[in-house]
């Protein structure tokens, strides 16, 4: 995922229907991110989690762009014609990407030297944009916790 808070990937035609349909194989899915990534994420996070979560939030298979017009066509119809079409296509990325950042982040927070409550909170932020209520509200006691 490059770079981290804006991810081309799920903005190019080819890539999302490819991740489409190796999620819908037996496949084994992974996803990387340069190591430089990784530490501006770090450092970053704080700053630009709302970039990240609308970027996440906002995919959309059928917005994705693609070099070559006659790939774009031959790939929406593709989808189209996939089961569930666009909008099961949109839910399994958006799923399968936003449980690596969030398994990202988490990691992060848990390899800290230090309690980062500016971190957990961040984690908190994510975890809520994503529905994922009971968690945040995990990261959220460690951070009163770090308080009292």
């Amino acid at each position: 995922m490059y770079p981290w808070h804006d991810p081309q990937p799920v903005k190019r035609a080819w890539c999302l229907f490819e991740i489409a349909i190796t999620l819908s194989s037996s496949v084994t899915f992974n996803i990387d991110i340069p190591s430089s990534e990784v530490k501006k994420m770090r450092e970053e996070i704080s700053d630009q989690c709302t970039p990240l979560i609308t970027a996440l939030s906002s995919i959309k298979a059928e917005n994705a762009v693609a070099t070559v017009s006659v790939d774009k066509d031959m790939i929406f119809s593709a989808i189209e014609t996939y089961k569930g079409g666009f909008t099961k296509v949109n839910a399994e990325v958006k799923r399968k990407i936003r449980k690596w950042y969030i398994e990202k982040l988490e990691k992060l927070a848990a390899e800290c030297e230090r309690f980062d409550p500016e971190l957990n909170l961040t984690v908190v932020d994510v975890l809520r944009a994503f529905g994922d209520h009971d968690k945040a509200y995990t990261y959220c006691r460690k951070c009163v916790l770090f308080l009292e």
